[in-house]
């Protein structure tokens, strides 16, 4: 294409080149199973075939309107990023925008070449006089090379999981993970974190790193932790990262891509009350007894049941009731002595009932708190007193038959019954 100018010039001439252009990355080095970002750089010689004037030389060495478009050619990797546009490269370097890219997971270590199309217009030739100058300008797409490496290195994947985690309480979380690579690692170390407050390791830290050694190729090792699952957790999965440090075959200590491992806890154990009955009374003892029921999710050992009452007229003799070990959807009865004094009033009492067990790490849990009601009955003399002939004439005498009632809930024995006589004036 011939393109007229209006540039006034001193002299008349020639001037013709092209871009050179070539192709070149910082990033050569790649992880299986990873997305990376492939760094390129465009290099502009240029080529003058025939000099003149800098600025028509300038012009036949700039390559305009470069778009450069990368493949994946023979390399086990998915270009996630299209055609790049980069403007105008005059002589020199230009680094280009982060192309993104994924390596495939199965990638065979080894060097690939990756091919790079470059696209640009230049001017070919410049004709000049001093009338002005005329332009030819050709279009060029060329295609170039870049080497990458897929390491030979360790590559980790998680093979199984297991969790005795339980919301409220504390559990272990063991991860099975294998060296799928092609290398062994050294002083290798596993460190998991939670990605909720509601999980943590230990003692409320949000992570905790396991020290495995030497992982040789195809191994297998298992790494245990500590975690805990607050009260107010709900029950679903909970995501830990995995993150191995290890220090490879030519020394450099490295960091694997982070696995995922998902923690779903068991429900809170919990308990219920059954045929809890009461006959409590102002200035009496009564019981208290009923069922206590493990609704699970998980078996409890050394099991006692604990009585409590806001209610300092209500006493318990003994305000703990062993019970067995308990399975899941297992029962088992208990029942209190309990004396109410005379100060109560009579009213219905809420009366608090808890379990304290010890669990699979054979740490002690005190269930949440197993509300029951008592109505609590007025009060009753023990003896109801009758004189069944209660009259007599003034200046006589007679026998008074006395009927005396056992007005309790118990039968009584060895009564011994006295007369008093008060005179009613």
């Amino acid at each position: 294409m011939v393109t007229p100018a209006v540039a006034q010039t001193a002299s008349s001439g020639q001037v013709y080149g092209s871009p050179d252009i070539d192709v070149f990355t910082s990033t050569s080095e790649f992880e299986p199973g990873t997305q990376s970002q492939l760094r390129l750089t465009l290099r502009n010689n240029g080529e003058i075939d025939q000099s003149g004037p800098e600025r028509y030389e300038s012009r036949v060495t700039t390559a305009r309107g470069v778009t450069v478009e990368a493949r994946p050619g023979d390399a086990p990797v998915e270009i996630n990023t299209g055609t790049i546009g980069a403007g105008n490269v005059p002589t020199g370097t230009v680094d280009l925008s982060p192309i993104d890219i994924t390596v495939s997971e199965n990638a065979t270590p080894g060097t690939y070449r990756i091919p790079v199309e470059v696209s640009y217009t230049y001017t070919r030739l410049v004709d000049y006089d001093p009338s002005g100058a005329e332009y030819t300008d050709n279009t060029r797409t060329r295609t170039h090379y870049v080497t990458v490496r897929v390491r030979d290195q360790p590559r980790f994947e998680v093979v199984e999981t297991e969790t005795t985690a339980q919301v409220g309480d504390t559990g272990d979380l063991s991860v099975t993970v294998e060296n799928t690579g092609t290398r062994a690692a050294t002083d290798a170390s596993v460190t998991a974190t939670s990605r909720s407050d509601e999980l943590v390791f230990g003692t409320a830290s949000e992570s905790s790193t396991a020290q495995v050694g030497r992982w040789a190729v195809g191994e297998r090792r298992t790494v245990n932790y500590t975690v805990s699952l607050a009260e107010d957790a709900t029950v679903r999965g909970y995501t830990v990262n995995l993150d191995v440090d290890y220090t490879d075959t030519d020394g450099i200590a490295r960091t694997s891509r982070t696995l995922n491992v998902g923690v779903t806890p068991v429900e809170e154990q919990s308990f219920s009350l059954e045929n809890v009955t009461t006959n409590l009374r102002v200035g009496a003892d009564g019981t208290v007894s009923g069922t206590v029921v493990n609704d699970g999710p998980k078996r409890v050992d050394d099991p006692v049941l604990r009585f409590s009452s806001s209610n300092p007229n209500i006493n318990v003799e003994s305000s703990e009731y062993a019970l067995p070990d308990l399975e899941p959807g297992d029962s088992a009865d208990f029942s209190y002595e309990v004396g109410v004094s005379d100060a109560a009033n009579a009213n219905v009492q809420q009366l608090n009932l808890s379990v304290a067990y010890r669990n699979s790490r054979g740490n002690t849990r005190v269930s949440d708190s197993l509300t029951t009601n008592a109505e609590i009955a007025p009060h009753r003399d023990r003896f109801v007193v009758e004189v069944v002939n209660n009259t007599i004439e003034a200046g006589s005498e007679r026998a008074l038959r006395v009927r005396v009632t056992n007005n309790g809930d118990e039968p009584l024995t060895n009564i011994e019954a006295k007369a008093v006589s008060y005179t009613h004036l």
